[in-house]
């Protein structure tokens, strides 16, 4: 059997332009449409729009009424209010990362077997970390609400796992783009965390860590007392694309570190050899018996 395939993604998308034409103006009227308060409130009215974004609301209804007719946007014709198109949706299926999310769950479900704890796949979003996918253990240790949150990616392992992969220029440009100097703010860290790594040769010194063991692991970073376990994937390619991770209680973990991260880093082992991918623990046997 062939192995399965992900669409392939420009490594080096052409520069982005600053936030001010008019693709970028609908882009950041979509991404209101896909909030929790749209959600609730079963879409967002053209008055709220404006008072959200700062800007005009004949600004604001002709910028809707464009992505309307392409079909982007769908209106309540009793509310008025607008919400995302199921066009929009289909679009988003084709995706590299619908693809992941598709075919992650046997291997999320796989490490919340070793582990009896949640797992998730996260990928890296410019200085972020976003959760595509999670699987809950029975007793879950963390909130469900977090899911889908951008966390700072260098305070999670997910994040140092991609991050270790990434050459010495490109991990330099990175940190030079997003995170120098690094100024958490209030959404970007969890309430109790403690996050440690502030400076470009923190960073690098943990990355050195993460690539000889093939896993990274943060205590209490993320979440207070919490151990957060990651390992990259990678597809057909060689190329990264996410990463697999769970969380456990610090009392349950003990000073098994090694064992919780071995497990993981299996789990991302399978995922890749299901991509396509060649897998890349130095060890691979070792996690048989881990846990």
């Amino acid at each position: 059997m062939s192995p399965l395939t992900i669409p392939i993604v420009p490594h080096n998308p052409a520069p982005v332009a600053p936030l001010v034409s008019g693709l970028a103006r609908d882009i950041e009227i979509i991404e209101l449409l896909a909030t929790a308060e749209a959600w609730d409130n079963r879409g967002l009215g053209v008055s709220r729009i404006a008072q959200i974004t700062s800007r005009d609301k004949g600004q604001i209804s002709r910028c809707l009424k464009t992505l309307l007719a392409a079909g982007l946007v769908d209106r309540d014709p009793t509310t008025r209010r607008y919400r995302v198109g199921i066009r929009f949706y289909s679009i988003a299926l084709q995706t590299q990362e619908a693809f992941l999310v598709m075919v992650s769950q046997r291997f999320l479900l796989e490490a919340v077997a070793f582990t009896q704890e949640t797992a998730h796949l996260n990928i890296l979003r410019g200085s972020h970390l976003q959760t595509l996918r999670t699987e809950e253990a029975r007793t879950a240790t963390r909130n469900a609400t977090e899911d889908g949150r951008l966390l700072r990616a260098i305070d999670t392992a997910s994040g140092r796992s991609i991050l270790a992969t990434f050459t010495e220029p490109e991990l330099k440009d990175w940190f030079r783009e997003h995170q120098n100097p690094i100024e958490a703010t209030e959404s970007d860290v969890l309430e109790g965390s403690s996050p440690q790594v502030t400076t470009y040769r923190r960073l690098a010194e943990e990355l050195v860590i993460v690539r000889e063991r093939g896993y990274a692991i943060v205590n209490g970073e993320f979440a207070a007392g919490i151990v957060d376990a990651a390992a990259a994937i990678r597809d057909g390619a060689g190329r990264v694309v996410g990463a697999i991770s769970v969380g456990m209680p610090e009392a349950r973990v003990g000073t098994q570190f090694a064992q919780l991260g071995l497990v993981v880093a299996r789990v991302a082992q399978d995922f890749t050899r299901e991509l396509g991918g060649s897998p890349f623990m130095r060890d691979a046997s070792a996690a048989d018996q881990a846990w």
